[in-house]
């Protein structure tokens, strides 16, 4: 009988599982009021770019990370 009683944390999705997405996606993450939030994921990189400025220009401390799908 086993006694490992570690747990394990999955992703309800992986990025393969979501239909529409293939090559690189990007996701904007954002960090306000010591607080951490994604945006995304997006195709094209120019659409999470133009969030990320935007995002930026008001202040907010932005991001973007790109992801094999």
């Amino acid at each position: 009988m086993s006694t490992n009683k570690r747990k394990f944390i999955r992703p309800l999705s992986r990025p393969g599982d979501l239909p529409g997405l293939q090559g690189e996606v990007y996701i904007v993450y954002k960090y306000e009021a010591k607080r951490l939030e994604s945006e995304g994921p997006y195709n094209d990189p120019t659409v999470a770019t133009d969030w990320m400025i935007k995002l930026l220009a008001q202040g907010i401390c932005a991001w973007i990370v790109s992801y094999d799908a």
